[in-house]
């Protein structure tokens, strides 16, 4: 049995999301810089991930970089999962990729945060909405310029409600891509 997630640690007051039965979300949280010579590398840590666990779901945060790339990726590739996209109040980092043609077979649901709430808000609705999280960060924690990171804030919070989170930085990725090159990478796709 899954156990409800309080996130009083996290919200500092009584806060609880109790999944349905059956249901395993995996979230969604990294760099708004995607290197476009680790897409592919990116994809296949996903695609790895994916298949490890199982999700019922996939639950990202509607901006650019990491959240659009898992979310159309996983909407293309698993289009039977729930997909659900929380998307900020702040529009300005927005990808609206759940709104692209080759995607209009696919059941998004798209949860728009309320005017006047932040992204620190968002993060948490995609923590609510998820028992197990990914996340692909610039940089490692303790480098200066990861202080203000909304990706690491996430992760932070993730861990703080309980949820297990898997890591790849990337450079890690990088050097997962260079050992896979030249053939033996496939093209997953734009």
């Amino acid at each position: 049995m899954i156990k409800p997630i309080s996130l009083k640690a996290v919200l500092g007051e009584e806060s609880y999301w109790q999944p349905n039965f059956g249901e395993y979300h995996l979230g969604g949280t990294g760099t708004r810089k995607v290197h476009d010579d680790l897409r592919n590398a990116t994809k296949m840590w996903i695609k790895e991930r994916m298949e490890f666990i199982h999700p019922t779901g996939v639950v990202t945060g509607g901006c650019t970089g990491f959240d659009a790339l898992m979310g159309e990726y996983c909407a293309l590739r698993w289009e039977d999962l729930v997909h659900v996209v929380v998307v900020p109040a702040d529009q300005k980092a927005v990808d609206p990729w759940w709104t692209k043609p080759t995607l209009s077979h696919v059941d998004i649901t798209v949860v728009q945060m309320p005017e006047g709430s932040t992204y620190r808000d968002r993060n948490i609705e995609i923590i609510r909405r998820s028992h197990t999280m990914l996340g692909q960060p610039e940089r490692p924690e303790a480098d200066e310029k990861s202080r203000r990171s909304g990706t690491w804030q996430t992760i932070r919070l993730a861990r703080k409600a309980g949820l297990g989170v898997d890591l790849a930085l990337t450079d890690w990725l990088r050097e997962q891509d260079q050992r896979h090159r030249p053939s033996t990478t496939p093209d997953l796709g734009k």
